[in-house]
């Protein structure tokens, strides 16, 4: 495979594509191939029905097609890094259920600080575990729980004041302090979203991972999204940058140029995948 000019493209400074209301462009150029070449990233899987669809109304083949879901190909990285390193990642995630239940021991443990999330959601924090669990998510949606995007939240914090601000420190540090402690007690990825986080952290120390994953492919293309994840936003940067894979993010036309444009503000000087957990 012939390595791309890693160099980001000077329209936008971003080192992938952003296509907003293109889609059609995924099955215009579509032709038969002996193995899948292009990867195809859905969120679910109606979405990848959908491509499915238009591909056999524009009559083009999908043998050139390899589908998957963003948690399938964190799990086919996570798998490659286990044979590639002497890491050992969990390919495992925990459901909803098992992450509430283990919230709730974590919330009731004496030995954790609960105190800041009991001041913003009511005390015991373990009567609020659902409460919690959506604010852990949506923190980690903006952040991907990374110390620098969190250091950022904190001096938003500092600078709002008064009791807004005390309550935005505290459900911060006490949403920080469970993402740690549930990913010290869980014996899996505690969700999802963490476990690409996991495989982009490796993918970017070893880039030999992908190329154990995926040694035909040559297009990454990741569509379907409605808003981007800081988690997802690291994963595409990172492919992009330390492999040869043309990445293309495929935006709807509503929502896309709100993304398109958060991406072309958005500060990427550190460590894709880092989470303190």
């Amino acid at each position: 495979m012939t390595r791309k000019d890693p160099r980001p493209r000077p329209s936008d400074d971003l080192p992938f594509a952003v296509r907003v209301g293109e889609t059609d462009a995924l099955w215009e150029t579509a032709s038969r191939a002996r193995t899948p070449r292009h990867l195809l990233v859905t969120p679910v899987r109606l979405h990848r029905r959908n491509v499915k669809r238009r591909l056999r109304e524009a009559a083009r083949p999908r043998s050139e097609f390899a589908f998957a879901r963003l948690v399938d190909v964190a799990r086919d990285l996570a798998g490659a890094a286990r044979k590639e390193t002497d890491a050992e990642p969990t390919t495992e995630t925990l459901d909803r259920i098992d992450r509430l239940a283990l919230t709730r021991r974590v919330l009731r443990d004496e030995a954790f600080p609960s105190e800041p999330l009991a001041r913003v959601v009511g005390a015991p924090a373990a009567d609020h575990a659902e409460r919690i669990e959506r604010a852990r998510t949506s923190l980690g949606m903006v952040t991907g729980y990374h110390p620098d995007r969190l250091d950022a939240l904190r001096a938003v914090a500092e600078e709002t004041g008064g009791a807004a601000g005390d309550d935005a420190r505290d459900l911060l540090e006490g949403l920080v302090a469970l993402q740690a402690a549930l990913g010290e007690r869980a014996d899996a990825a505690v969700s999802e979203t963490e476990l690409l986080r996991v495989a982009t952290r490796h993918l970017a120390a070893t880039p030999a991972v992908w190329e154990a994953a995926y040694p035909e492919i040559e297009t990454l293309s990741v569509a379907g999204v409605s808003m981007l994840t800081a988690t997802v936003e690291d994963f595409l940067r990172t492919v992009s940058v330390r492999t040869a894979v043309d990445v293309s993010l495929y935006l709807r036309a509503g929502s896309g140029p709100a993304i398109a444009d958060q991406l072309r503000r958005a500060d990427a000087a550190f460590d894709p995948g880092v989470d303190v957990s």
